[in-house]
């Protein structure tokens, strides 16, 4: 589904100006209610739960709530995303939508979803727990000097013929990309935007000789720009094949350059350094993808074979206890396999000290331990930083700009 980002449309609920709440007040702020809301919860559907704010039969706060499955690391997670948040501008400045946004961190802990994440404005969702986590990202590279010599075949994505070949090559390529939703079968047929909230997609395959589906693109339904929102292969040897039809299409269009929004790991942007390329990555104190956790254990559990892989590499045996603000974890380390048990075992050699949202940053890999515990309010030991950082190396956390919410 197609949500603006939370709060992206309505900066007056997120964080309303003093100058906007002085005319709202003179246009005619309405009395002052006498009941509260009802807080109500409505499943649209297996994936989509609305949670708003009645009042005599008015919807006056709302959001959306979806159900994503998500990589992190090699594991999959339970996620719920947040989109559509907003308030009626005449009931603003009344608590309404902390309210919803409350009672949706308490509706993903009682739904076993194992973290929450947004794509929302600046200075506001940190009440609840959120902190940034994902960075964003620009490729781009000269048209001149991309290849276009290989031959290639492009066509138009048609749901109905592609869109197992698409699954495929989207799955085998973000099998270990941290915040990369799982698309299931069941539910994804097309992409739903471009590179950002309100471009259109224009997706297109990419057909070998013997006329199957080698590669994918998600372009941006922009004449005036050649620009890539995501791309798949289904081998390395695809590669050419996409360099040569970006420069073609670039070309035909009058652009001197292709742009792409990508992680810098990404293997169509390793591809294209061999022909020199530009890539920009920023990132924000506050708003873009932002995260929180939501359960401790379930989600280190789903870890286990993860860390028991990273362990083996650092030679490390004994306990190591998260100390967090929504709870403890330990984390043991025997025989060169982990295991993870809820509280603060009086047997741990290391303790960390760790907000939980730092500790979701450490886990999604976009910040390191070592940094992390000069924050001022995390606690731990060098040796503490040098495990978790074994466990959690840095790693570029990203999610397609067609599944955001």
């Amino acid at each position: 589904m197609n949500w603006s980002r939370s709060g992206a449309t309505r900066s007056s609920t997120c964080g309303a100006s003093p100058a906007a709440g002085a005319s709202s007040s003179q246009a005619g702020e309405p009395e002052r209610m006498t009941e509260d809301p009802i807080l109500e919860r409505t499943r649209d559907d297996d994936r989509v739960t609305k949670i708003a704010l009645s009042l005599d039969g008015e919807d006056v706060s709302r959001l959306w709530l979806f159900h994503f499955d998500m990589r992190l690391r090699s594991a999959t997670v339970t996620m719920g995303g947040i989109g559509g948040v907003g308030t009626n501008d005449e009931y603003q400045r009344r608590g309404f939508a902390a309210r919803v946004m409350a009672d949706s961190v308490d509706y993903m802990a009682e739904h076993d979803q194992d973290i929450g994440m947004l794509f929302g404005i600046s200075d506001f969702y940190e009440r609840w727990g959120y902190i940034t986590a994902i960075a964003s990202h620009e490729l781009r590279v000269n048209t001149a000097h991309l290849p276009a010599a290989t031959p290639v075949e492009a066509v138009d994505y048609h749901p109905g013929t592609h869109r197992e070949a698409v699954l495929g090559m989207y799955t085998a390529g973000n099998a270990s990309r941290s915040c990369a939703a799982v698309r299931g079968a069941h539910y994804w047929t097309d992409f739903e935007k471009g590179s950002d909230w309100d471009e259109d997609a224009d997706g297109k395959v990419l057909l070998g000789e013997d006329g199957a589906a080698i590669a994918y693109l998600n372009m941006v339904g922009d004449p005036e720009r050649t620009r890539v929102a995501e791309a798949g292969f289904t081998t390395p040897s695809a590669l050419p094949s996409i360099a040569s039809y970006l420069a073609r299409r670039a070309t035909d269009a009058g652009h001197d350059r292709v742009t792409a929004c990508c992680p810098p790991d990404d293997p169509l942007a390793m591809y294209l350094r061999h022909y020199g390329c530009e890539h920009r990555q920023w990132t924000s104190n506050s708003g873009g993808g932002m995260m929180r956790l939501i359960r401790l254990t379930p989600l280190f559990e789903k870890l286990t074979d993860y860390m028991t892989g990273r362990v083996a590499l650092l030679g490390w045996e004994g306990a190591i206890a998260l100390r967090t603000d929504i709870g403890n974890v330990t984390l043991r380390v025997r025989d060169g396999a982990v295991s993870v048990a809820g509280g603060s075992g009086p047997d741990s050699e290391l303790i960390a000290e760790i907000p939980q949202d730092r500790l979701l940053q450490l886990l999604v890999g976009y910040r390191d331990a070592r940094t992390i515990s000069l924050d001022d309010d995390v606690s731990m030991s060098d040796d503490a930083a040098r495990v978790l950082d074994a466990m959690f190396p840095l790693d570029t956390p990203y999610m397609w700009w067609s599944d955001r919410f």
